[in-house]
């Protein structure tokens, strides 16, 4: 019976013997493993780091072409501006902001005349419907126009009134964020995409005196 129980506990200690090997080889076969995915995780991150710096130079990419769109765009409209508002406006001309630096520094000499020295045009012409004085139309030029643009046609249009009495908001671009679109409507500001213009009616609404203060306003 000894003898027996030895052989057994002899083939017991073989099994264990195996499993420990075999226990050692997985081990061996999960370092690798895990060696292969340090690696990996190593190619990801790389991998990460060239994807992030691909897109942050498209964002200066996209950056750089808007302003430049948004520079020839001021350039359209500029030499356009007699066509867009022909038929809103009698004697249209369109005019750098440069033009009415005198007015501006004379009237203006604190940070609102500095900001309407960052206006990009400003297009003026008569009301085709009455013998009306000039009507000034602050326009902002945009690629993509955004609730700031709308934001800035506003804040520059309430300057340039205190210099000029019958002053509009506008902005212009190729498309409108929808942001954009929304706060324009809602603060009546005229808005030209593709050398149409729209929000017209709502902007005389919005920003002319009325019959009664017209005379007033103009002094």
């Amino acid at each position: 019976q000894i003898e027996a129980l030895t052989q057994r506990m002899e083939r017991v200690e073989a099994q264990i013997e195996a499993l420990t090997k075999r226990m050692e080889r997985v081990e061996d076969r999960l370092g690798s493993v895990e060696d292969r995915l340090g690696s990996v995780k190593e190619r990801v991150e790389s991998l990460e780091e060239r994807v992030g710096s691909v897109e942050d130079e498209l964002v200066r990419v996209r950056n750089r072409l808007d302003d430049l769109t948004g520079k020839a765009l001021e350039q359209y409209y500029r030499e356009r501006a007699p066509a867009i508002f022909g038929r809103r406006l009698r004697r249209v001309r369109a005019m750098a902001i440069g033009q009415l630096a005198e007015l501006i520094t004379e009237r203006l000499p604190g940070p609102e005349g500095d900001d309407l020295f960052e206006a990009d045009l400003v297009v003026s012409g008569r009301l085709s419907t009455a013998e009306q004085p000039e009507v000034w139309v602050v326009i902002e030029v945009s690629a993509t126009v955004d609730r700031f643009d709308v934001e800035r046609a506003v804040r520059r249009a309430t300057a340039l009134r205190q210099l000029h009495p019958l002053v509009l908001p506008g902005v212009a671009g190729v498309r409108l964020t929808e942001g954009g679109r929304e706060l324009a409507s809602e603060a009546g500001v005229v808005v030209i995409t593709d050398g149409k213009v729209t929000g017209w009616e709502a902007a005389l609404a919005r920003w002319l005196p009325s019959d009664e203060t017209m005379d007033d306003a103009l002094g």
